[in-house]
């Protein structure tokens, strides 16, 4: 019901721009013609505009929750305030405006059933060699669409041929066509005064046209005369035109205006105010739909050039975005992408990064060689519950470190800094478990993820998984961890990865 409403009101609006540019550029000017179908067509463009929706895609609105209702006390207010409540202002406007259009509507099929009276009581004659019916009642002479009904009254005067010559104009141009429909969509904005402006309009200008074209072939004064002798008649039903006195100084007034032939630039004035009709009261609509891009699947497998074996946890990013993924323990890899010109980097600590373009391809199969100066380190323990301390700052291992652990209980291990980016220890423990511990005043807690699941952060993280269990672990820094983890991975990630089980 609000959209009905608010549609009337744009089309209110509507009307009343078109009636002013109407009184602004052609009141005043004898061109009727086009007049008529200005008129008419405004009308009925008015009931268009407002209808017509342009679509446009947004982003999806965010649902607000309802607000609770607040229970107001008893106040002076209170019976307005229930009417309210009770009764939207919606409904009582919708109910205010059905009261006005069924009364219209009643008074529009009165005024038709008070011409079909009068044509039925009315006598077929033939007057002046036009077939007329002649009424008994005090009436003016009017048109009901093919039929010309003339007051008995009037046989006698002079100005008779005058009188049917008007008619028949009205009768061979159908001028109750357009009254008629004037009348309809009035019922729709009997609200709006400038519908009543508009409607009465065209019925003045049916009229002045019909006049130019009666004093084209007749005397002027004296048709003025025979609209003076019927000024004081009535009984002509409402809605229809008819030759009387009630626009009688307006019409002898535009009789002898002079006709301009400047009306091409005033009908050019119109292009201006439709476009903005249609830009301010059409409907926008806002589609939030999903805009979701094609994606493509890339598989493949991360090897070692001189090994030829499958490099696991080694990491694939997607170039300039912070997407990515990590190999499984056989090498393997699946990513997916939304930007089919997108390019590969492959990583693995200790060799070089390499990058690729996807273009066509769906499998991608990459071997990664060895960095220049970077060796693993294996530490090998042999003993009962040691702890091996890796230092914090450690960016690569440049030597190889055997120690046998079997005496101690504790080892230590640093390694000399250089610029790399990352390092992998290789553990292989035969007999006693291994616990890796970071250590130091400067130590800054990694993210540990165990075969895929993180570890919650602490200052001291445990290996939960027996030391023959583990098949690598892998330190990512920098731009490596975050891209993959985030946050979390900003102070390093340490991947583990176990032997699989049979």
């Amino acid at each position: 019901m609000e959209n009905l409403i608010f549609y009337l009101l744009r089309t209110s609006i509507a009307l009343a721009a078109f009636y002013l540019a109407y009184l602004l550029l052609f009141q005043k000017s004898k061109h009727f013609r086009f007049n008529r179908i200005y008129l008419a067509g405004s009308m009925l463009i008015s009931y268009f505009i407002p209808l017509i929706t342009f679509r446009a895609d947004a982003a999806p609105v965010p649902a607000y929750p309802d607000l609770p209702v607040q229970t107001v006390p008893a106040s002076p207010e209170a019976v307005v305030r229930f009417f309210w409540e009770v009764f939207s202002w919606e409904q009582v406007a919708a109910a205010v405006f059905v009261f006005g259009f069924v009364l219209f509507l009643i008074r529009l099929a009165a005024g038709h059933l008070r011409a079909l009276v009068l044509i039925k009581r009315a006598r077929r004659e033939s007057l002046n060699g036009v077939s007329c019916l002649v009424s008994d009642e005090d009436i003016h002479p009017f048109t009901y669409f093919n039929q010309l009904i003339i007051p008995a009254d009037t046989l006698e005067t002079p100005y008779l041929n005058m009188i049917i010559q008007h008619e028949q104009i009205h009768v061979k141009e159908q001028h109750t066509i357009d009254v008629c429909i004037a009348e309809f969509l009035f019922l729709f904005q009997w609200f709006n005064p400038f519908a009543w402006l508009i409607k009465d309009a065209v019925k003045d200008n049916l009229e002045f046209l019909t006049d130019d074209c009666v004093i084209r072939h007749a005397d002027r004064q004296s048709y003025q005369l025979a609209m003076v002798t019927l000024a004081g008649k009535s009984g002509v039903p409402p809605f229809l035109t008819a030759l009387n006195g009630s626009q009688l100084k307006n019409r002898i007034i535009m009789m002898k205006t002079k006709h301009k032939n400047n009306g091409l630039v005033r009908k050019f004035l119109l292009l201006p105010l439709l476009t903005l009709l249609v830009i301010t009261l059409s409907n926008r609509e806002f589609r939030a739909e999903a805009n979701t891009p094609e994606t493509k699947t890339i598989s493949g497998k991360v090897t070692g050039k001189e090994t030829g074996k499958p490099l696991a946890t080694a990491v694939v990013l997607v170039k300039g975005k912070p997407v990515g993924t990590i190999t499984d323990q056989e090498g393997n890899y699946i990513i997916k992408l939304e930007d089919q010109d997108a390019t590969l980097v492959y990583q693995f600590p200790g060799y070089q990064a390499k990058e690729v373009a996807v273009d066509e391809q769906s499998r991608i199969d990459v071997q990664l060689e060895k960095a220049p100066g970077t060796t693993h380190v294996e530490v090998v323990g042999y003993g009962s519950g040691p702890t091996i301390t890796l230092k914090d700052s450690v960016k690569v291992i440049v030597d190889q470190v055997r120690v046998d652990i079997r005496d101690s209980s504790r080892v230590k291990v640093e390694f000399r800094e250089l610029p790399k980016d990352s390092v992998k220890v290789k553990v292989d423990v035969r007999q006693a478990p291994v616990m890796i511990r970071h250590t130091g005043k400067d130590t800054i807690n990694p993210l540990y993820v165990i075969d895929g699941v993180k570890m919650k952060k602490g200052t001291t993280t445990e290996l939960m998984p027996l030391p023959e269990d583990i098949e690598s672990i892998s330190v990512l820094k920098n731009e490596s961890s975050t891209s993959l983890y985030g946050d979390e991975g900003k102070n390093g990630v340490i991947i583990i990865t176990t032997k699989k089980k049979e």
